[in-house]
């Protein structure tokens, strides 16, 4: 579907850069849950509910206009494919939109954008998220619309041929776009291991030309279970009129206990080096790849890691362009695709270096940098700029009803143990000069992959 809504990506030149009848659904009994803390941070006029079922219910009031925004998140994606099926849960993503429904005036699509409202989803590594905007007098259509299409989850052969063949042209133009997987693919697999992430989100073509519409059907049972759903509303909505008209829309629903995804484990002891030949790419680069801290048990850690990125981008590079005159182009990315707080696990961070041909020092040479400010630390005011950057670029993400739903659904599912988005600025303001400097050791010194791109 359209390109994922990027709650927090790190601010950097280059990167860090959605009518029918409802149906009759019996009401369910909620039991009121508060999430646990273990950072805390106030987070205003936000509900929390868990209905009998296990659906974790999340509701951000916002009476500023007419609209209301729906988000939910599901506990799945990429890295659960198994190594034979890769691509399996990017489809069954775009199987919740079926065209062959749409065109017939039947599916969720047609149903949100007669009313006025768009919706769209996108898969990641460890979740996907469905997120729409309507008007709120349309609140209970639309939830009863979402829990339809969960509920009534069916393929036939014609819906999977439609699928596959958007699919399909989907990873034709990432592996265009991406050299053949550079730097992400090919870095993730070397450092992660290839079955958690050949293909990447998208998949792998030849792995779903053998996936059947029974196949599909068993990853969603398994899958869109609602305990393995969060579902977030922000918007022009009280939380009393929230708890009724999800208690009657998805009260029903049901499933099996949740299963857990897999883990990231680095499997290199030492650093390794790579080769990628990119034959269309014009020039030389070269791609250093490492695992960032895990945000689970070291979030402070993540954190100041994500700092480092931004002081380096914004402030080491462009004197290190200038310095150096082969370096053409230069970027330091903090998580899969420059996004952060994206997923629960080790995450990947990746410094892009595109240098003048015959030039054998740059990865030493940024390296230099590293060892500049894990000696020294940040000069004067980079620490307080680069953390009011950061900052800057996730309240300004915030400001739309579907990225603070998306939001609010992704930390719940991946970080319960945060208090939401709103630890973000809290975790922020903790990072010091020496975080910083402990950050650019543990880049020096920790296992790293090396993927050195060649074109013509």
């Amino acid at each position: 579907m359209a390109p994922a809504v990027n709650l927090l990506r790190p601010r950097s030149p280059s990167s860090f850069g959605w009518l029918t009848s409802t149906p009759t659904v019996p009401t369910a009994t909620s039991t009121a849950v508060r999430m646990p803390n273990v950072i805390s941070a106030p987070e205003t006029s936000v509900h929390r509910f868990v209905l009998g079922n296990g659906l974790r219910v999340i509701v951000e009031p916002d009476k500023r206009n007419r609209l209301v925004s729906v988000a939910l998140t599901v506990g799945v994606g990429s890295r659960t494919d198994s190594a034979s099926t890769r691509g399996m849960a990017h489809l069954v993503e775009h199987l919740m939109f079926p065209r062959c429904k749409e065109s017939s005036g039947r599916g969720h699509l047609r149903n949100v954008e007669s009313s006025g409202g768009i919706c769209d989803g996108v898969t990641h590594r460890d979740h996907t998220s469905y997120y729409s905007v309507i008007g709120s007098d349309q609140l209970e259509s639309l939830l009863f619309w979402e829990a339809g299409r969960l509920a009534s989850f069916a393929v036939d052969q014609d819906m999977l041929d439609s699928e596959l063949a958007i699919v399909g042209e989907e990873i034709r133009i990432a592996n265009v776009a991406s050299h053949g997987g550079y730097p992400w693919t090919t870095a993730a697999s070397a450092l992660f291991g290839k079955e958690n992430h050949a293909g990447g989100d998208h998949g792998i073509i030849e792995h779903l030309d053998r996936i059947t519409p029974a196949a599909a059907e068993a990853f969603h049972r398994r899958w869109y279970t609602p305990n393995n759903l969060v579902l977030s509303i922000v918007g022009d909505v009280t939380a009393a009129r929230v708890e009724s008209a999800v208690n009657a829309a998805f009260g029903a629903l049901s499933g099996p206990a949740r299963d857990e995804p897999r883990r990231n484990k680095v499997i290199i002891a030492a650093s390794s080096h790579v080769r990628h030949h990119a034959p269309r790419f014009a020039g030389t680069g070269v791609a250093i790849g490492l695992a960032t801290p895990d945000v689970r048990t070291v979030p402070h850690a993540y954190v100041a890691h994500a700092v480092l990125t931004e002081v380096l981008n914004s402030s080491r590079i462009p004197r290190l362009k200038i310095k150096e005159p082969r370096l053409r182009s230069a970027c330091v990315y903090f998580g899969f695709h420059g996004e952060w707080f994206n997923t629960s696990v080790s995450d990947l961070q990746v410094t892009q270096i595109v240098h003048e041909p015959g030039w054998l020092d740059a990865e030493t040479a940024f390296d230099n940098e590293l060892a500049v400010l894990s000696t020294d630390g940040p000069r004067p005011g980079e620490l307080t700029r680069a953390v009011n950057a950061l900052l800057l670029a996730h309240h300004r993400q915030l400001d739309s009803l579907a990225t603070r739903a998306v939001a609010h659904g992704r930390f719940e599912l991946l970080f319960p143990y945060l208090s939401g988005h709103a630890a973000v600025p809290q975790l922020l303001a903790a990072v010091s000069d020496s975080n910083l400097s402990t950050a650019a050791t543990s880049m020096l010194v920790q296992p790293r992959v090396v993927v050195k791109l060649n074109g013509e």
